[in-house]
């Protein structure tokens, strides 16, 4: 009966200690991830920053472009009413 015991508190010992072996490794992993993330951050800000200063040059762009268009348009019947 004692070894029946012995062997029934041994295998409810194991639990904890294979989880507690799962748990160092997935703290070991999480350290590499925020380390991983930590290295990217300035990559990331950067390909951000070059995106947005591509779309504010393109938003200048298309602003320009519909400004000459409205002039253009309202042009002439200005003209003919400063020629009256």
């Amino acid at each position: 009966m004692t070894n029946a015991k012995e062997t029934y508190e041994a295998k409810i010992l194991e639990t904890p200690i294979e989880n507690g072996e799962r748990l160092g490794l997935v703290e070991t992993e999480i350290k590499l991830l925020k380390q991983d993330v930590q290295k990217l951050d300035p990559k990331v800000d950067n390909e951000f920053g070059r995106l947005n200063s591509k779309i504010s040059w393109l938003f200048g762009a298309v602003f320009a472009v519909g400004a000459s268009i409205l002039a253009a348009l309202y042009a002439q019947p200005i003209l003919s009413a400063l020629s009256q």
